[in-house]
Order: C-alpha cells, then structure tokens, then sequence
C-alpha cells in the first residue's frame, strides 16, 4: 500500500510539472509575441519621432529665413528714413 502511495504522488508530480512545461511554454510564446509588438510600436515611435524632428527643422529654418527678410526690411526702411532726413536737412540750408 505504501508503495502504490508513492507512485501515486510521483505520477500527480509528474502532471503537474507537465502542466506547469506547459504553462511555461505558453508564457514564452506570450513573451516572444509581445517583445515583436513591442519592436514594432518601437519602430513606430522612432518613425514619427524623427518625421517630428524634420519637421521642427523645416519650420526653424522657415522661421530664421522669414526673420532675415525682415530684418533686411527694417533696415531697408531705417535707411530710407535716414536718406529722406538728409536730403531734407540738405534741401533746407
């Protein structure tokens, strides 16, 4: 009687490391399935990531170029100002 006990607890130990395999088994598959989305959203973040920082680029160097046309405007018009000034001042002495 003792032995058949014994034997009884080897064969429940024996399933329960074959569902636990089992389990085991499934989980890595979990695992491998979401390390590929993970890669994957990965991938997609760096994507945009960088279409932002081309974009950021592109609007710095519109911003910087639309500045230096106004900056030349400005001077344009000072230097206007100041000819028109002259040439009053001369016009009057």
């Amino acid at each position: 009687m003792r032995s058949g006990l014994l034997s009884s607890e080897v064969q429940f130990d024996v399933l329960g490391m074959q569902v636990d395999s089992r389990r085991l088994q499934t989980l890595m598959m979990e695992i491998a399935k979401l390390e590929q989305a993970r890669l994957t959203q990965q991938n997609v973040y760096l994507d945009a990531k960088k279409k932002r920082e081309s974009l950021e680029s592109l609007r710095t160097r519109q911003m910087e170029a639309y500045q230096l046309v106004q900056a030349k405007h400005e001077q344009q018009q000072v230097d206007d100002l100041f000819t028109t000034r002259r040439n009053f001042n001369t016009q009057r002495k």
